[in-house]
């Protein structure tokens, strides 16, 4: 004689029980059918191994998760933080990713640069929510304009400091002098010249010296 469904669903191994419980195919067709509570596995199996037979109708659904992100099982349904950030538009991503307020309030959230605006977006509409995160930041990892300014003034400063240099007035002063006894001693050369001239017609007292020896 089969034991009652009552005993089998009290002590599922007893005697005769397998032909009285239904089977686990006909409990995941129809999970409340009667004794399917003994059939199908636990939850906690579910949770440790979510690809155990039975276990789709054990567990919460996406959509329930989605809903109820903290029912239990929603672990192992939902999909992962890493998942999320490869594909941010995957269904139940959403209750898996940091809001945006979450984000604006603590930019290094995890999951928060799938959530903010990209520097792009920002720069285009600098006012799109999530933006007064995103611009400081930018604007950080670039050299400030003033420091810029600061950098080519110092430049410009050395540069007239080391014309304005005593040692460069010395040297201008150097090349006028050498241009000038240049000059001194091509009118010297020139006066030479004339004045040992042997040419005829040519007066002067070094021809009239050399004529007469």
């Amino acid at each position: 004689m089969l034991p009652t469904l009552a005993q089998c669903t009290a002590t599922p191994t007893t005697a005769g029980c397998g032909v009285v419980l239904p089977t686990l195919a006909q409990c995941t067709a129809t999970p409340t059918t009667a004794g399917c509570g003994v059939v199908l596995p636990t939850l906690a199996q579910c949770t440790a191994t979510p690809t155990t037979a039975g276990c789709s109708v054990v567990l919460p659904t996406l959509a329930q998760c989605t809903t109820t992100p903290t029912t239990a099982g929603c672990s192992v349904v939902l999909p992962t933080l890493a998942q999320c950030e490869a594909t941010p538009t995957a269904a139940g991503c959403g209750v898996v990713l940091p809001t945006l307020a979450q984000c604006t309030a603590t930019p290094a959230t995890a999951g928060c640069s799938v959530v903010r605006p990209t520097l792009a977006q920002c720069e285009a509409t600098p006012t799109t929510a999530g933006c007064s995160v995103v611009l400081p930041a930018a604007i950080a990892a670039t050299t400030p304009v003033v420091q810029v300014n600061a950098t080519v003034t110092v430049a410009l400063n050395t540069t007239v400091d080391h014309i304005n240099s005593p040692g460069s007035a010395t040297l201008a002063a150097s090349k006028s002098d050498d241009s000038a006894s240049g000059k001194s001693d091509g009118g010297s050369g020139s006066a030479t010249n004339e004045n040992t001239s042997t040419k005829p017609g040519i007066k002067n007292d070094t021809a009239k010296k050399m004529y007469c020896n």
